[in-house]
């Protein structure tokens, strides 16, 4: 379960918003943290869901 997230910056890439979430969360594979982030991992799937409703 995510309990914090970083606040992005407007012209912030996907990447430079969850590596300091990897890092803070003490998470010791990437693998880990992306099954964390269900909305990232599976980033087309999700948009296509979101599209449908």
């Amino acid at each position: 379960m995510v309990s914090f997230f970083p606040q992005p910056y407007p012209d912030e890439i996907l990447y430079s918003v969850i590596a300091p979430y990897h890092i803070r969360s003490g998470n010791t594979s990437p693998k880990i943290t992306l099954q964390e982030l269900p909305l990232f991992c599976h980033f087309p799937d999700r948009m296509n869901r979101i599209k449908e409703k």
